[in-house]
């Protein structure tokens, strides 16, 4: 997938938990602490998951243009270049010794040099610092994120060609994410939509255009006659948890097929917070919404229309994955 929405932690493991089948939260603990996969601000100025094996050419080929995009919101924000390089040099020292800092304990640093150091400055300057390939996530501290030093979690790799990088941006993204159009991928790339277009061309004879509804998707040379039948099979009476920002609808510009316009207001908000959905024969039909006790999880559910005799059995199976997952008794 190349990267993987991260806006909310907790989400963000039951993103990949839910796309690897009998998996555990502690093994997606363990690939965090062990910095196989690092949280680090990569598309869109938004945190995503990414492997350390990536983060490098994915920074080198998207950070300008997130740079680029920030210049006017860091003039309001009194965030001169001269005053972002000197948080990013106080952060690279704290980060010294220890290994790994919690937020509230770099932004004490960040204070006692006399910068900003609290409020919307603060995460600019943490989200830039990480654009800047100095932070990423640390090792997990009682469940919670840090920061540590990019270079000591994942050490340099040889830089990829401009035009090799794109091929690989856009080849993770329609890989996991076909049938999709070159603006869905130029939205969530936050590539041009000139510079999408190249990509998708470095893809010809892995993937070919399809109109479907009045508008070109790509699709992948399966050798079958409609892959996409195969996929729309597969999902059959399926239900999914998805979790709140989730690529499911998060990688796209265009959510009709999957979403009804008369239900968007209770699956996102107007300023972009995607609540967790209820996806059944590939359609959201509802939010979910959990409690996470002791030892039992409780989960609430509200669907936007009257469930089936056949949907309740498949949600409650889903809910019962996401208990496994978690290790909790579903209550």
């Amino acid at each position: 997938m190349v990267a993987l929405q991260a806006q909310d932690f907790a989400m963000c493991k039951w993103a990949l938990g839910v796309r690897l089948p009998d998996s555990r939260i502690e093994k997606i603990d363990a690939a965090l602490d062990s910095g196989f996969l690092l949280r680090t601000h990569a598309l869109r100025f938004t945190w995503q998951l990414v492997t350390a094996e990536d983060v490098g050419w994915l920074l080198d080929l998207t950070a300008p243009l997130t740079k680029s995009r920030l210049k006017s919101r860091h003039a309001e924000l009194g965030l001169t270049p001269d005053l972002l390089a000197a948080c990013c040099r106080v952060i690279e020292r704290a980060l010294q010794e220890p290994l790994a800092l919690r937020r509230a304990e770099l932004a004490a640093a960040l204070g006692q040099a006399g910068l900003p150091h609290a409020g919307v400055q603060v995460s600019h300057i943490f989200g830039w610092a990480e654009l800047e390939k100095v932070i990423c996530s640390g090792p997990l501290q009682n469940g919670k994120p840090t920061y540590a030093l990019l270079a000591r979690r994942a050490p340099p790799a040889p830089a990829l060609a401009r035009e090799e990088a794109l091929a690989r941006l856009a080849r993770g993204y329609f890989n996991s994410r076909w049938p999709a159009s070159l603006a869905d991928f130029a939205w969530w790339s936050g590539l041009p939509v000139g510079e999408a277009r190249r990509a998708i061309q470095t893809l010809q004879g892995e993937f070919y255009p399809q109109v479907i509804g009045g508008q070109t998707y790509y699709l992948p040379q399966t050798g079958q006659a409609s892959p996409l039948d195969e996929l729309t099979a597969s999902l059959a009476e399926r239900a999914f948890l998805l979790p709140a920002f989730d690529e499911f609808l998060i990688s796209y510009t265009d959510r009709r097929a999957v979403l009804s316009a008369e239900h968007q207001a209770r699956t996102f908000s107007s300023n972009g917070i995607f609540y967790p959905v209820i996806v059944v024969d590939s359609q959201v039909v509802g939010v979910w919404k959990r409690a996470v006790k002791k030892s039992r999880l409780e989960m609430g559910f509200d669907f936007f229309v009257s469930p089936s005799s056949q949907m309740l059995p498949a949600v409650q199976a889903a809910a019962a994955a996401y208990a496994r997952f978690l290790g909790k008794q579903l209550a």
